[in-house]
């Protein structure tokens, strides 16, 4: 199994400013009246309040794509066609965070990847299971039915329920429906 760096980019620039602007406030504090020490104080308490938010956000960043990398490293090594079936509770639970705290962690952010930039919801993938009862991921049904598309007679295309017989030679089994879709 290879191991992959995660490195969580986050812009400090601005909390670097804040906190130019914090220690300088404590320097300046001891000539300056009550009233405005209570005021820097409470905008110090604010912004370290902050800055420790999104030191939290990066670390449970983290925590979760070191899941996701564990779970998707056959993708980390080979590419897009070895995406396995993954949910975001079977990663809350490994990192004992709610479902929903994985999905705001995630929410419009991006990763990069041996094979690209890639959002990062799209490494939760649904499954079906084949005839064997092995998960198959949506995804790689979707490029078979592509690839099935791809050499049929474009002047006489085949129906939905003709995918579907081409598909159980891949030990897949779907509606025509699924097809459709």
């Amino acid at each position: 199994l290879l191991q992959w760096p995660i490195l969580i980019s986050i812009s400090y620039s601005s909390l670097s400013n804040i906190k130019k602007e914090l220690i300088l406030s404590t320097k300046i504090s001891e000539n300056i009246d009550i009233d405005t020490k209570k005021y820097l104080n409470n905008k110090f308490t604010a912004a370290l309040s902050l800055m420790k938010s999104i030191e939290q956000r990066r670390n449970t960043l983290a925590k979760v794509m070191k899941k996701i990398v564990e779970y998707q490293h056959e993708f980390f090594e080979s590419g897009a066609n070895f995406l396995k079936p993954l949910t975001m509770r079977v990663i809350a639970d490994e990192v004992e965070f709610h479902e929903s705290t994985v999905s705001r962690a995630v929410a419009n952010k991006y990763a990069d990847t041996p094979y690209g930039i890639m959002y990062i919801r799209n490494f939760f993938i649904g499954n079906i299971l084949n005839n064997n009862n092995e998960e198959i991921a949506t995804t790689k049904i979707k490029k078979i039915i592509k690839e099935i598309i791809m050499t049929e007679n474009h002047a006489k295309p085949w129906a939905d329920q003709d995918i579907c017989e081409k598909l159980e030679s891949y030990e897949i089994n779907i509606s025509r429906r699924t097809v459709a879709t």
